[in-house]
């Protein structure tokens, strides 16, 4: 079937792709289509033009317009964006009768730029899934059609190509968007120059200069150049003869139609269904996309976009304020695991010694003695990061039975081993340690809140009042995966820098009256052993010396010393009725408030 229907979400009026195009047969539909190809080539055919397009461009597929893709001999990586126009045109009305033309003819041009701007921000807040990314994908849509109809909402024939019309008198290109509009609106009605003129307030004249000098071509060719483009939907998608085709196509005799349409397309209509209609997108011919993973189309958007020279490749920073209610002495709604078990090895005690059992008595941990084994599967490097322990803390926080291994295994260095453990190799705390510290720390109490973005555990104190430990944590879609995808150092880096969205959370919690001490800690990716390997380049991880001098630096580092510690505070307060507990949280990171009264 010729026309192609987009199934969008419920709730998401955009469809996006970013993969390998391999072949996309002929088709059109009544949305707008955006191709922008990231790397390598591909061969695009639109109408009777057909192009290719390289790195950096911009395509933009109007409705009802056929087109087909396919690949060059070079491999590429395209964006693809279909946009809902019945959605958006409850914001621009006209959106139906849009003619927008992306592809220059110039290699240099400041607003081609502005609209991979704005496209790159599009498609960075899609994959990487950040707080409210669907509202932020349909704001920024809006901007992007605003900027279209503003520039981008007409075009001229030069040299038989369609391009782009350079313009930057706004009353010209309201003018010759609105002409363009009108005749592709009517192009099957009996239009005269004296009726655009007219509604343009126009002379004939004027008018007839007006489309020769901008459109490249006199009204009656650009009139039949319109027919002869509209007609190939009913001359590929149906067996009507040629003559039924012509009449519907406005024109007012068959030869008329076959002279303009050898002109355009270099045969007959005839020959053009004879060699296309086998080529329409079909069961038996189908789209041949091979789609990207999320993190690998992020990094590909990530190093494009700096690649080009933009100042900030990262997504805007979002802002979002979440208030919760709380009530201190509501019913439990799961409880805490009471053992935590920690696997320590044979290696473990030969490097550590001691120190196995200082970190079992801190964490209030059995030793498990065990020869644990290492894991034969690519590295998760997101163990490492902060990511691991709100991945704990919002997964495992009422798990039966918690069970961990204390050491990575191995030498020292390299530093990250990307496993799942609370110490390196040489005994620097990892910030899962953290975690399973305050799951030790609230073994046996009650879960009575919990959401994306916080928990509430209430303890019996040890005088019979009870102790509130009350956990901020921000993260988004892509900070989440970390600890469950093999990324590569620098994919799990670039994630965790991009990822600058602020957290406001509030928490209102409803407990007795009375003073109280409030004791907070923060931890950010800022403490971690793997922010600390970023800033040297993350040397002695891929067995290279890419940086020697990095390389010697850690060979000297005393790194038991960096500082992994959570940042921390204590001070007193006066509650009389409901403390108001805020967490500010830039980046991905989390924060504790343990609320005791004294």
């Amino acid at each position: 079937m010729l026309q192609q229907t987009i199934l969008y979400a419920d709730d998401f009026p955009l469809r996006i792709r970013i993969g390998e195009v391999r072949n996309i047969p002929l088709h059109y539909h009544s949305d707008i289509e955006l191709v922008y190809v990231l790397a390598g080539e591909i061969r695009l055919t639109s109408g009777y033009c057909s192009y290719t397009l390289a790195a950096g461009d911009v395509f933009t597929n109007n409705g009802h317009e056929i087109h087909a893709l396919s690949k060059t001999d070079s491999a590429n990586v395209c964006a693809i964006l279909q946009i809902s126009n019945a959605f958006f045109e409850h914001y621009f009305p006209g959106l139906q009768k849009s003619s927008y033309r992306t592809n220059s003819g110039k290699v240099d041009n400041s607003r081609q730029d502005d609209l991979k701007r704005l496209l790159l921000a599009i498609l960075l807040h899609y994959f990487r899934k950040s707080l409210h990314y669907k509202k932020l994908c349909i704001s920024d849509v809006r901007n992007l059609i605003q900027y279209l109809n503003q520039y981008f909402n007409l075009f001229t024939v030069t040299n038989r190509m369609v391009y782009t019309l350079e313009e930057d008198n706004p009353v010209t290109i309201a003018r010759i968007s609105r002409i363009i509009g009108y005749i592709y609106e009517n192009y099957s009605r009996k239009i005269t120059l004296e009726d655009i003129a007219a509604r343009e307030h126009l002379s004939v004249f004027y008018l007839s200069h007006l489309i020769r000098d901008y459109a490249g071509m006199s009204f009656r060719d650009f009139l039949c150049f319109a027919r002869v483009e509209r007609s190939e939907i009913e001359l590929l998608d149906s067996n009507h003869k040629i003559s039924q085709i012509a009449k519907n196509a406005g024109f007012s005799t068959t030869a008329y139609y076959r002279k303009f349409f050898q002109k355009w397309y270099g045969h007959s209509p005839e020959e053009h269904r004879a060699i296309y209609q086998s080529q329409v997108l079909s069961s038996v011919n189908p789209e041949q996309i091979a789609d990207l993973p999320g993190s690998e189309a992020i990094r590909i958007l990530t190093s494009f976009h700096y690649g080009l020279g933009f100042t900030d490749a990262r997504a805007p920073i979002n802002h979002e304020e979440i208030h919760v209610d709380v009530d201190g002495l509501a019913p439990a709604l799961s409880l805490l695991p009471r053992q935590l078990s920690l696997v320590v090895t044979e290696e473990d005690l030969l490097v550590l010694g001691r120190e196995c059992d200082a970190a079992a008595a801190e964490l209030g941990a059995d030793i498990h003695r065990d020869q644990y084994a290492v894991p034969r599967g690519a590295a998760v490097y997101g163990w490492d990061t902060i990511a691991a322990p709100i991945h704990v803390l919002r997964n495992q926080l009422t798990s039966e039975r918690l069970r961990v291994p204390l050491r990575d295994p191995g030498e020292p260095l390299p530093l990250l081993k990307g496993r799942f453990s609370l110490l390196t190799s040489g005994g620097l705390r990892k910030p899962l340690y953290y975690a399973f510290l305050l799951l030790s720390l609230c073994r046996g109490g009650e879960l009575i809140s919990e959401g994306p973005y916080h928990a509430v555990v209430r303890q019996p104190g040890t005088e019979g009042e009870p102790v509130y430990y009350l956990i901020g944590f921000h993260h988004d879609a892509q900070v989440d995966r970390l600890c469950t995808s093999s990324l590569s150092l620098y994919e799990t880096n670039s994630i965790l820098r991009d990822f600058r969205d602020t957290l406001d959370l509030n928490l209102n919690l409803s407990i007795p009256a009375g003073s109280y001490i409030m004791m907070r800690f923060s931890l950010l990716e800022e403490n971690t052993p793997f922010h600390h390997l970023s800033a040297l380049g993350f040397p002695q991880q891929s067995g290279e010396e890419a940086n020697p001098a990095a390389e010697r630096i850690l060979r000297k580092l005393p790194v038991r010393l960096l500082d992994t510690l959570p940042s921390r505070s204590i001070s007193r307060i006066q509650i009389t009725d409901v403390s108001s507990v805020n967490f500010t949280i830039e980046g991905a990171g989390l924060q504790v408030v343990v609320l005791k009264q004294a």
